[in-house]
Parts: structure tokens; sequence; C-alpha cells
């Protein structure tokens, strides 16, 4: 683990509070991931803020209809955009992908990974993301907390 608990609870404070922000005032930012959150002062955690602000929204009261973001980090309703499942989206989606980045730093790799490797091509990817198992038992898990762990479960919850 490059990030311990306690650092990650750090982090996680000021991305909730951050986002929370921007909730209260119905703004999706809609590409939250690790490269958007900086340090406004080096090696101070708490003094994490988001940014790239590029796909941010208002979202309007019929709800977000854009498929935008980076695959990784997408949640399911924006993966599945215009099925029945889903006709729109609001600022629920950042939860979902700050509960990747908080994956990310707990446990080292993202929960679903994209590359030769395991991916052949994107539809992999959002399939995974759509059923595939987040991992939370693997060994490398054994040293976070159930807390930590029911956290990510809650935030990476597919509604459909």
């Amino acid at each position: 683990h490059s990030v311990t608990e306690l650092e990650t609870r750090v982090i996680c404070r000021s991305l909730f509070e951050a986002l929370q922000f921007c909730h209260e005032r119905n703004i999706a930012h809609r590409d939250i991931k690790l490269s958007n959150l900086l340090l406004a002062r080096p090696n101070d955690l708490s003094s994490l803020k988001i940014g790239d602000f590029g796909f941010a929204k208002v979202v309007p009261p019929t709800g977000l209809t854009t498929r935008c973001g980076t695959p990784l980090f997408l949640p399911p309703e924006i993966v599945l955009l215009g099925s029945e499942l889903y006709k729109s989206y609001d600022t629920k989606c950042d939860i979902w992908s700050a509960g990747v980045v908080v994956y990310i730093l707990l446990g080292g790799l993202p929960p679903f990974t994209f590359g030769p490797e395991k991916h052949r091509n994107i539809h992999s990817l959002y399939k995974e993301i759509i059923f595939g198992d987040i991992g939370l038992e693997k060994p490398i898990w054994d040293i976070v907390s159930h807390e930590a762990k029911a956290m990510i479960r809650g935030m990476m919850t597919r509604d459909h």
C-alpha cells in the first residue's frame, strides 16, 4: 500500500466535503479520478482540492443525459445511459467514481482492470462495471478495516 487507511481517511474527508459543496449546489463533477485530485499544499492531504471541472454541470430537473468521464471511473448509470434502466443520472454519479478512488488508494489497484492482459476492449470493461465483483475479499484487503470496505461497497452500489 502506498496510502495508509489513516491517510485515506484524511483524503476522503476533504474529497467528501468538496463533493458535498458541489452536490448541495446541484453540480455534478462527472470526472472524479485520482489525477483530478490536487493538493493545495505539498504533503498536506487535508488540503485536497478537486480539479478539472470541464465536464461539470448543473443537474437539470430532468437529469443529465450526456455520457462523459473516464472509463475506469464511470458508474453504471453512465455506462448504461439510454437503456431501460437509466434515462438520466444526477450528482450520485460522483459517489461511485469517488468509491473507485478510495478502492485504488486502499487496494493499490483499480477494481476493474482495463488493458490487454484482462480486457480486450472498452465493452469488456463496461460489462465488468455493470456485473463484476469489486473483489474486496482478495488477500490484499485483509489488512483493510471492515468499515472501510463497507464504505467502498456502499459507494459502489449498483442501483439496478
